[in-house]
């Protein structure tokens, strides 16, 4: 995200103010004086300005947006028709461009507002009261809000699967580099030493030099092909590698994305091994995933037990399969054997009163913590 408004935010915001602005020059309201109007239309100029920050900025904007149509609507008129799309655009921008916490702050502000306007109509009973605020709050504030937050989990979805395709695709490269390329380097090691161990004793020394020559260089290249292998099927980049420390933010992502996690830990955390540490937290990650693709309105739990010589994790959920999520099985294959290189274990199935759960088992043992997981080439 950039730090200037998008093109196709200014535009909407101009169009608001347009349309705003056309309304109260065509429509005055009975009793407003001209300097009334000019102060009403000046609202409505800043309320436009503020949807052309609703993605740089979706919390504070859509806030902004509420203060300033509470103001218009106290100081002089209420429900015309820009002030309505005023704050049904302002929730759906921050349900839509926001995380989950500044969503809930400000569907709170919006029912704060709903509360507000039911209060300035004419209210015979306290039951005329409440059937007003709830058609504000359901018209203007909920159904577009619901709407921004639906369309925002889509994307969290989308894009978990496009990086789950992304290692997908390396690793699917990585065998193939492995099978082919790989098999045809170590045959010409073979063949060129086998070559020149057969020489006769009076061979040239031009040609024992050329067959060493070839023997060399593709063992050097053969390693380099190893070591390509290990980058593309253990890291996701040359930086840093996640570990179990990174769990936190793994959960925080989550939870912006529609799965709320609960996590605990047990016993005394540590300084595992990197490969064990690594592993771990892509194990985490891929379980939790799993929730989120495969169960709708889920909950999940984390449990993290620290033994002496062994890292246990739990994650259980709570969640219903959802309609066309398929099977969760190629995504417990690649745990398996990511968790099978260091002589761990994975159990997991539905769980009797529902929902899903995965238990892996992760020897701590073997490894000083500087070790790398050892990639299967």
């Amino acid at each position: 995200m950039g730090s200037r408004p998008a093109r196709s935010d200014l535009m909407v915001s101009l169009g608001f103010a347009v349309v705003a602005l056309v309304e109260i020059g065509l429509t005055p309201t009975t009793g407003l004086s001209v300097s009334e109007r000019l102060g009403e239309s000046a609202g409505a100029v800043l309320i436009a300005g503020c949807f052309g920050f609703r993605r740089l900025y979706p919390v504070a904007s859509a806030l902004l947006v509420l203060l300033l149509v509470s103001g218009v609507s106290v100081l002089w008129t209420d429900s015309r028709l820009w002030e309505i799309a005023a704050v049904m655009l302002a929730s759906y921008s921050c349900a839509r461009h926001s995380s989950r916490a500044g969503a809930l702050v400000e569907l709170a502000a919006a029912a704060a507002f709903g509360l507000l306007v039911s209060s300035l109509e004419e209210n015979v009973d306290a039951w005329m009261y409440i059937g007003n605020f709830l058609f504000v709050l359901g018209l203007m504030v909920v159904l577009p809000w619901a709407a921004g937050f639906a369309l925002h989990r889509r994307q969290e979805l989308s894009r978990h699967d496009a990086e789950r395709a992304v290692e997908d695709e390396r690793a699917r490269v990585a065998r193939e580099l492995h099978d082919i390329v790989g098999h045809a380097l170590g045959m010409i090691v073979v063949q060129a030493e086998g070559e020149r161990a057969q020489l006769a004793p009076d061979a040239a020394d031009s040609t024992r030099e050329t067959l060493a020559t070839i023997a060399h260089g593709a063992r050097d290249a053969l390693d380099e092909v190893r070591r390509l292998l290990v980058v593309m099927r253990v890291q996701n980049d040359l930086g840093p590698q996640p570990g179990l420390r990174d769990v936190p933010r793994l959960l925080e992502g989550l939870s912006s994305a529609g799965l709320p996690v609960e996590l605990q830990v047990s016993g005394r955390s540590r300084q595992l091994p990197a490969g064990v540490d690594l592993s771990a937290y892509r194990v985490l990650q891929e379980a939790l995933t799993n929730v989120l693709r495969h169960s709708r309105d889920a909950h999940a739990r984390v449990q993290l037990s620290y033994e002496p010589d062994t890292i246990r994790i739990e994650v259980t959920d709570d969640g219903h399969a959802a309609a066309g999520a398929g099977s969760r099985g190629f995504g417990l294959l690649g745990m398996r054997e990511r968790v099978a290189l260091f002589g761990g274990s994975v159990e997991a199935g539905p769980r009797s009163d529902g929902g899903f759960a995965v238990h892996v088992r992760l020897p701590t043992r073997g490894g000083a913590a500087g070790d790398t997981p050892r990639t299967r080439v």
